[in-house]
């Protein structure tokens, strides 16, 4: 005995499946692009000022799906000292409270990509 299956339109279903995936794609950049920016305005709110320029240091690198937030100036390298304080200046955390309050909305981010 023998059966024969042929499945007609293949093609079809794999051109909207890769469409969906670059929809999906898309939308998942987006949202870590809104979540970097989200992690970058709350560490600047938070951060201890005096001039202002370690606040106005922290920026943004994203590659697509993955964003970091971060103070890249070499000449605000005592942001450091700042963020964890020193034997005679308590720590001022903000970049760690930032990128905790993001962790709590990521999730629902995705969410709405995924489900739109």
């Amino acid at each position: 005995m023998e059966i024969t299956v042929k499945l007609e339109g293949v093609e079809d279903v794999k051109a909207a499946f890769s469409a969906k995936l670059e929809e999906y794609r898309a939308g998942i950049e987006a949202a870590v692009q809104a979540g970097s920016e989200a992690v970058q305005a709350d560490w600047r709110a938070a951060a201890a000022r005096d001039t202002g320029r370690y606040a106005d240091s922290i920026e943004i690198r994203n590659s697509g799906l993955m964003a970091e937030v971060g103070n890249f100036d070499p000449a605000t390298w005592y942001g450091s000292f700042t963020e964890h304080g020193t034997s005679k200046q308590p720590a001022q955390p903000a970049a760690l409270p930032a990128a905790e309050m993001e962790r709590a909305r990521l999730p629902e981010r995705f969410r709405e990509v995924l489900s739109g």
